[in-house]
């Protein structure tokens, strides 16, 4: 019976079904499979050298010390020109940095190190930024750091 039925369709007849069941299953692929981010929080800032505009372009990291529960660790960076202004990233750029506290550390350099010299950098090498902190329910964090001359 069911052999006779098939017989009588024609295969355009089919279509629509056909068409139905995949987009169906492309819509469930993809949202299952789709790229699963954690939370961001934006964290943006100056940069400024003894009050004034920075030397020359640099990069700001932020290390994880601790997350928020329910957080992974994820480490952050920024880059920033003689403007000295920046936007930290964590998965693209200008995200800001999961839910956390930040061990930061700054790049600026006069004559970038490598293989054979270490370079020679704008940043003081006694410096240690403040940490900076990052809640899931504070919402935007300015961090705003000034680098003491050498």
């Amino acid at each position: 019976m069911f052999d006779q039925m098939l017989k009588r369709l024609s295969p355009f007849a089919l279509l629509p079904s056909c068409f139905a069941l995949l987009s169906s299953l492309l819509i469930f692929v993809a949202g299952c499979c789709g790229p699963s981010r954690p939370t961001t929080i934006p964290v943006s800032g100056t940069i400024t050298f003894a009050g004034g505009p920075p030397p020359a372009e640099g990069a700001i990291y932020f290390a994880p010390i601790t997350v928020a529960d329910g957080f992974e660790r994820r480490p952050g960076r920024a880059r920033f020109d003689t403007s000295g202004k920046f936007n930290a990233s964590s998965f693209a750029d200008g995200d800001g940095l999961v839910p956390g506290t930040y061990r930061v550390r700054l790049e600026s350099w006069k004559v970038p190190p490598t293989m054979g010299t270490p370079g020679e950098s704008y940043i003081p090498t006694d410096f240690s930024p403040p940490n900076v902190e990052v809640t899931a329910s504070g919402g935007r964090v300015t961090y705003d750091l000034d680098v003491p001359a050498m």
